[in-house]
């Protein structure tokens, strides 16, 4: 399993757009600072995955949900992959016994499918405008209930971790 979290905020993410040549696209943009963060661990082999929104980025907050991630599985052993942010890696971090966690290597996200999932639930909320926070928390929601297994897997299954888990 995979472990990453993303921001999603209220500052609007602008992509592009098409129209006829000549006219330049008008989009509603927006530029608000108040973020949730999205704690989110997919399983490789099954395509299910445990999310949960967080107000922070900190080993507080880490601890949190490993303890809810571990109680949620707690029949079951897991090895949660995470990238060398300094939160992860601090002393305050509790790991339970049914979680063992390894750490990528130094400055190498593109080994991390998670983000190619985190990459992908971002591209439904470009050139979009969210009043609130809930708002987005609901559409992000929304998103998130809409990919099936298969398609969780078929994102975070790269060849690499197949090989090694032997999926």
């Amino acid at each position: 399993m995979f472990y990453d979290e993303s921001r999603f905020g209220l500052m609007t993410d602008i992509g592009r757009k098409l129209t006829i040549k000549g006219i330049k696209p008008i989009i509603p943009y927006q530029q608000k600072y108040e973020y949730f963060y999205l704690y989110q661990t997919p399983d490789i082999k099954s395509g299910e995955d445990f999310s949960m929104y967080m107000s922070h980025l900190d080993s507080v907050s880490l601890n949190e949900y490993l303890k809810h991630l571990s109680e949620k599985y707690k029949n079951k052993k897991i090895v949660l992959i995470m990238d060398n942010a300094s939160f992860h890696k601090s002393k305050k971090v509790k790991v339970t016994k049914n979680i063992k966690i390894e750490y990528l290597p130094p400055y190498s996200p593109e080994l991390n499918p998670q983000e190619r999932r985190f990459e992908d639930i971002k591209k439904f909320l470009k050139n979009r405008v969210f009043k609130t926070v809930e708002e987005l928390e609901k559409k992000v929601e929304e998103i998130l209930l809409s990919y099936t297994n298969e398609q969780i897997k078929s994102l975070v299954s790269y060849d690499y971790i197949v090989k090694v888990m032997n999926i």
